[in-house]
């Protein structure tokens, strides 16, 4: 640590950035390739990719472990233990209270794709709703307009120092786009078959 923060390394998920900070990062990333092909998932494309064609609570199943995710037991002991006495406790949970590496854990969901529960939250380009919007099809929330208009954004996956019940890929939350945070990151989408490419 120095002053107090941990050290992350190159193979960390990005942290402590904004959704307009994101947006810089997708408008750099698109001038190194020469095209527009590079942007922030919707809130419908982060859950579909986050699901993996399943329909439980989890994309490992009803069940989560910390072996499958980076989330808090502390966090989880506290929702659980609510009103209870003797306190709940949970010891084959973990706190690791940061960020792990991206190839850290059993954390690939059935089409591979890493860390969609817990880790870090993910902001997408989607403004907040009530509810899911509910839209027939992916361009459809495109056509929506999120991305040109100012908001509170959608982010998605939860974090390392949340509840398990909060690292659920249907959990939403909404923070505002100049908000930066120690468990606040994105990922990109790439546009395959998008003019301009190959």
């Amino acid at each position: 640590t120095l002053n107090g923060y941990k050290l992350l390394g190159p193979g960390h998920p990005v942290i402590n950035v904004s959704y307009l900070d994101a947006l810089e990062y997708v408008a750099w990333l698109n001038k190194q390739v020469g095209a527009q092909v590079y942007r922030l998932p919707t809130e419908a494309e982060w859950e579909y990719a986050a699901r993996a064609g399943t329909e439980t609570p989890f994309a490992q199943g009803v069940e989560l472990t910390a072996d499958q995710a980076n989330f808090s037991r502390s966090a989880t002991e506290n929702v659980l233990g609510r009103g209870r006495e003797p306190r709940v406790s949970l010891p084959e949970l973990v706190d690791r209270d940061m960020p792990v590496p991206v190839n850290e854990l059993d954390a690939a969901n059935a089409w591979g794709v890493r860390h969609m529960s817990g880790n870090v939250e993910e902001l997408t380009q989607s403004c907040w709703s009530d509810e899911h919007l509910g839209l027939s099809s992916d361009s459809a929330y495109l056509a929506n307009g999120d991305a040109e208009r100012s908001c509170r954004r959608v982010a998605k996956g939860g974090a390392f120092n949340m509840a398990i019940d909060h690292v659920r890929p249907a959990r939403r939350f909404r923070p505002t786009e100049d908000r930066r945070r120690d468990y606040v990151g994105f990922r990109v989408v790439r546009i395959l078959g998008a003019p301009g490419t190959e």
